[in-house]
């Protein structure tokens, strides 16, 4: 028997963002985030439509708009925080 093997085309867009620490040390954070979507028969809109490019570009917008507002924690914080220290900018 053969597996027949299908890609379907990826629809991705990249967002950059640059914040401050949120854990307290205050140092900038540049992020890059790509998010992504295929246009195949199983990705449909709420009508049971297959979505189209012009479907998908809004909510993958939509998706890296709420990530941009959110705060982000430096690795150091993180690490302080797990041990339970808190880390002050000197």
């Amino acid at each position: 028997m053969r597996t027949q093997r299908i890609v379907f085309e990826k629809v991705s867009v990249k967002a950059n963002k640059t914040v401050k620490c949120s854990g307290g040390c205050g140092r900038s954070r540049r992020l890059t985030k790509k998010f992504t979507q295929t246009i195949n028969p199983f990705n449909k809109t709420k009508a049971g439509v297959v979505k189209t490019r012009e479907d998908i570009y809004p909510e993958l917008h939509a998706a890296a708009a709420k990530w941009k507002e959110q705060p982000e924690t430096c690795l150091h914080c993180r690490i302080d925080a797990s041990k339970g220290q808190r880390r002050s900018r000197s």
